[in-house]
């Protein structure tokens, strides 16, 4: 019997990603390109461009994750957070398991 399984785009990946990533407290935004930025601002959808998925074997995948923090925020627990929600948003909702996430602060807000 041949087993079905779904596969997911990395786009949808990083969608996914970038809802968890906003709910952590101190998270500014997503930090990406500009323009995509405003494009994405336009049409009310999560900023990914800040976000990459690189695929390993299987369904296995890693994160990369740019973010802007709100000063005064614990970067360690920004860190931590965003690293829970993302491999639980992505874990619960598909059927790719995420092995490693990488998190850069490339700002932070005042």
């Amino acid at each position: 019997m041949k087993k079905e399984s779904t596969k997911f785009a990395d786009g949808v990946i990083a969608t996914i990603s970038a809802g968890a990533v906003m709910r952590v407290p101190g998270v500014y935004r997503i930090h990406g390109a500009m323009i995509s930025d405003l494009v994405r601002m336009v049409r009310k959808t999560p900023p990914t461009s800040g976000i990459r998925v690189i695929r390993r074997d299987g369904d296995l995948v890693d994160i990369d994750i740019h973010l802007i923090v709100e000063y005064l925020s614990s970067i360690p627990e920004i860190g931590k957070g965003v690293k829970e929600e993302v491999k639980s948003f992505v874990e619960k909702l598909t059927s790719v398991k995420v092995e490693n996430i990488k998190i850069y602060i490339d700002d932070v807000h005042f």
